[in-house]
C-alpha cells in the first residue's frame, strides 16, 4: 500500500511542476534613470509631479533593467480599486512604455514567451487571489493580458 502511494506521488511530480514568481520591490526613484522614467510617465499621463514608486527588473535577460511603476499614494489605489501599473523600458536611454495594467498587484514569473518573462497580473475586482497572465507580444512590442 505504501509502495503504491509512493509510486503514484513519484509519477505525478513531473506533471505538476511549480513555477516561482518574483515579488517586486517598489521604492522611490533614487537615480537618474529612475527619475527619467518618472518624468516621462508624468509627461505622458499629463500629471503634475505625481509621486511614484518604482521597481526595476530585467524582463528579457539582457542585463538591462526595465521599470515597473505605481503611484506612491495608497489613497489613489484605494479610490479606484486598482493601482495603475506602468512598465517602461529604456532603449538607448529613451523611455518607452511597454505595458500598462490596472491591478491589485503584479508578480514577475519565471516562465518566458519570446524570451521575455511573463507577468502575473492580479486584476479581478472582487478577488485579490485570482490573476491573469500578461504575455509579451513581439508584434506590438507590448505586454498584453491573456
Amino acid at each position: 500500500m505504501i509502495f503504491q502511494a509512493l509510486l503514484t506521488v513519484l509519477l505525478l511530480i513531473p506533471y505538476n511542476a511549480a513555477y516561482a514568481s518574483e515579488a517586486l520591490r517598489f521604492n522611490p526613484p533614487t537615480n537618474h534613470k529612475e527619475n527619467l522614467v518618472i518624468d516621462h510617465l508624468n509627461q505622458q499621463l499629463k500629471t503634475t509631479n505625481t509621486p511614484y514608486l518604482i521597481a526595476k527588473v530585467d524582463l528579457n535577460n539582457d542585463l538591462i533593467d526595465e521599470y515597473i511603476t505605481k503611484p506612491a499614494s495608497p489613497q489613489l489605489c484605494r479610490t479606484v480599486s486598482f493601482c495603475p501599473y506602468h512598465i517602461i523600458a529604456l532603449p538607448q536611454h529613451q523611455p518607452l512604455l511597454i505595458g500598462q495594467f490596472d491591478a491589485h498587484n503584479i508578480l514577475v514569473e519565471d516562465t518566458h514567451k519570446y524570451g521575455v518573462r511573463n507577468l502575473r497580473v492580479y486584476n479581478k475586482l472582487n478577488n485579490n487571489f485570482t490573476s491573469s497572465t500578461a504575455l509579451w507580444n513581439p508584434f506590438s512590442f507590448l505586454y498584453e493580458v491573456q
